[in-house]
């Protein structure tokens, strides 16, 4: 059962990946439809390795990572993430988790940080680009409030306001929780320790867009270029 869904998982993201309004979006337009992918397929990659350590895993681990950090800056979350996977996995084992931290690290990493040093630190002076300065205040609430017009329309919070809305959301977090937990599944999926992988991704990008994001490009609610990996 475990085999067909990760040949499921690899299979559908192998037709997702060779359709061609795909590619020719993330080629012309943004790469936002790649990147997303990669990512999908790195958390995927990122569980497989906190069940069972092995090479196929590790080298799973390396090529989404790369693939999500060649798309866009924020991918290197990816590395990081991936970096931290193998730290907690490996962590009786001190000098493994170190040295397979490292490797992954190295391999991952390198194209991209190599592109931002060379291309981007040297060229313009800064680590991200000719871009505008971020401001971090302003970006978690634009955040926020992208995330909330997808569900509300803007025309009904302007006349209910935020406040409201956020209640709402934390209840229904709390509810489904309790229920998870009556029926023991939330219980199982801490056990098995899967969450930790898209926590720490969640972690770690949250805290990329909001100290790295160009504010200015991004404060029109109609850019909605914002993600969050919930």
């Amino acid at each position: 059962r475990r085999a067909d869904w990760l040949g499921d998982c690899h299979f559908g993201s192998l037709v997702v990946f060779s359709s061609p309004s795909l590619v020719r979006i993330s080629a012309n337009v943004a790469p936002d439809p790649l990147f997303i992918l990669f990512v999908i397929l790195f958390l995927i990659e990122s569980v497989l390795y906190m069940r069972k350590p092995s090479p196929r895993s590790f080298a799973g681990l390396v090529i989404t990572a790369l693939l999500a950090a060649s798309q866009r800056y924020v991918g290197m979350s990816a590395v990081v993430t991936g970096a931290i996977v193998i730290l907690l996995r490996q962590r009786k084992i001190p000098w493994r988790a170190l040295r397979d931290s490292a490797i992954f690290s190295v391999l991952a990493g390198a194209p991209s940080l190599a592109y931002i040093i060379f291309h981007n630190y040297l060229g313009y002076g800064t680590l991200t680009g000719p871009r505008f300065d971020p401001k971090p205040i302003g970006t978690l609430h634009l955040t926020l409030e992208k995330v909330e017009h997808w569900f509300i329309p803007g025309t009904i919070t302007q006349v209910t306001g935020h406040l409201i809305w956020a209640l709402i959301a934390l209840c229904v977090l709390v509810i489904g929780l309790i229920i998870a937990w009556r029926y023991k599944r939330l219980k199982e999926v801490l056990n098995s320790g899967a969450f930790i992988p898209t926590l720490v991704f969640s972690i770690i990008y949250g805290l990329t867009l909001i100290f790295l994001l160009s504010y200015k490009e991004h404060r029109p609610l109609s850019v909605d270029r914002i993600h969050l990996v919930l």
